[in-house]
């Protein structure tokens, strides 16, 4: 029986790998939370905060494969030093003790915003790291990710996995930005910038968390893959949306330079009042790139599956029940 230690379990992601390694009765899970989720024979829980170097040590103690999710994946922060904190050295803290404790391999998330976007579709080979991050989430994946690389040269196994742009059930958090959109969309509050044509790769949660599965256990040594799900535009979904819920709302349509004017506006008044801005401009140049993904790697080496868009909205919908 294998040991795996989840760090993030409480997160959007992180819940759902939870839900699905628990059910495997050859795996005896662990994880690192900073509260106790909930009293449960079925997972071991180590209270801690990852950025505590002798938390993480005591939590990686033991384990034989160490699941890295937990993050600060937030668009914008009162104290923008906890992305450094907590994406930056609480990774630190993870690959010290597992190369400490001799763990066989470490999976960590990282995001598909460290990236430069392409024309062409993106894969795992033609990935192309920006000249500049964008926000400062990207900057502090970036650097996590370089102190990996760096474990790697020293014989640390890691398993890099990209989520695209993850949705489904869950909390409406950054992220789960795109059920944070469909709640706008049913509330009549999402415009379309430039008519919503910029192309994306959408990701349901369950289908990412059993990704992140496969590449602790099937996932071939030191590689990356991407998990994602079918290129749409924003358009598209709400298109599909609307076939559902049966709704003939269609969002009003403004200009990219419209939409940055807002960005910087909602930039200045959070300045202003300390609280958190609708979008920033940063983010909004990020939302506003195409990005097209295959995910045929992952498909091949950890028989990796894609929910339909379709199917993946409906469920969607169902239980995070939208309605505005």
């Amino acid at each position: 029986m294998k040991t795996v230690l989840l760090t993030g379990a409480s997160g959007f992601i992180g819940s759902n790998v939870l839900k699905a390694l628990v059910k495997d009765s050859d795996v005896n899970v662990r994880i690192l939370v900073r509260a106790e989720i909930e009293r449960n024979t079925q997972f071991s829980e180590f209270i801690g905060d990852i950025r505590d170097r002798g938390s993480v040590r005591k939590a990686v103690q033991g384990a034989d494969v160490v699941i890295h999710l937990a993050a600060f994946a937030r668009m914008w922060s009162r104290d923008p030093i906890e992305f450094e904190q907590i994406n930056v050295d609480g990774t630190r803290n993870v690959i010290e003790a597992a190369q400490e404790y001799g763990v066989g391999r470490v999976v960590f998330a990282s995001s598909m915003s460290i990236f430069e976007p392409a024309s062409e579709i993106q894969t795992e080979s033609n990935l192309k790291y920006r000249d500049h991050q964008i926000t400062p989430y990207s900057i502090s994946k970036w650097k996590a990710e370089m102190l990996l690389d760096s474990a790697r040269l020293r014989g640390l196994d890691v398993v890099i996995v990209y989520p695209t742009r993850v949705f489904g059930p869950g909390p409406l958090t950054d992220a789960n930005a795109a059920a944070v959109a469909l709640l706008r969309y049913r509330r009549g509050r999402l415009p379309l910038i430039d008519g919503g044509r910029q192309m994306s790769n959408w990701a349901f949660v369950r289908d990412v968390a059993d990704g992140v599965i496969m590449a602790a256990f099937s996932g071939k040594p030191n590689n990356r893959y991407i998990l994602g799900g079918e290129n749409r535009t924003l358009a598209d979904l709400l298109k599909i949306l609307r076939g559902i819920e049966k709704v003939g709302f269609r969002p009003i349509n403004i200009s990219r330079d419209m939409a940055m004017k807002i960005a910087r506006i909602e930039e200045f008044r959070a300045k202003l009042f300390n609280s958190k801005p609708f979008v920033t401009p940063e983010w909004l140049e990020m939302v506003l790139e195409n990005s097209s993904c295959d995910i045929m790697k992952a498909v091949n080496d950890l028989n990796y599956r894609a929910t339909p868009i379709e199917e993946a909205l409906r469920e969607t919908m169902n239980l995070v029940q939208i309605h505005g």
